[in-house]
């Protein structure tokens, strides 16, 4: 099979073998958020309140309760996206960097590019609102 693969690989033309990489990669850098995650989740290094972020804001997401109801373009599915991020971040702080970069399976550039990307959204949010969420999100 693999072999078969490898012969389609290489008769794609240039731009689809791209593609067909970066599918990859993305494939395999969300199984591995995923693993992290998992790892958080079951380490009792990380503290209990960072444990119950990630279900809390699973819940939140899938309610159909919301602050800004997602039937309101892009704004109602931004603020999911954001709170997301927000607590992905905080619990990996919370977890402490060398528990982070134990539990993470994949390559250690990714995980600092990740780590890079969602300190940059974060600092797309409006000064008020980062304030509020600091003071909420402090240790």
């Amino acid at each position: 099979m693999a072999i078969g693969g490898e012969r389609m690989l290489l008769k794609m033309p240039p731009r689809q073998k791209k593609a067909k990489e970066v599918v990859k990669e993305i494939i395999f850098t969300i199984s591995n958020l995923l693993k992290l995650l998992w790892c958080l989740e079951t380490n009792p290094r990380v503290p209990v309140k960072a444990k119950m972020a990630l279900p809390a804001v699973i819940a939140y997401v899938i309610s159909p309760i919301d602050l800004i109801p997602d039937f309101i373009p892009f704004a109602g599915q931004v603020d999911d996206i954001y709170l997301i991020i927000i607590v992905l971040r905080w619990i990996m702080r919370e977890a402490g960097e060398d528990v982070v970069y134990e539990c993470w399976s994949g390559d250690k550039k990714t995980l600092d590019f990740i780590l890079t990307a969602l300190d940059s959204v974060i600092a797309f949010l409006p000064k008020r609102i980062k304030g509020m969420l600091d003071g909420r999100f402090k240790s």
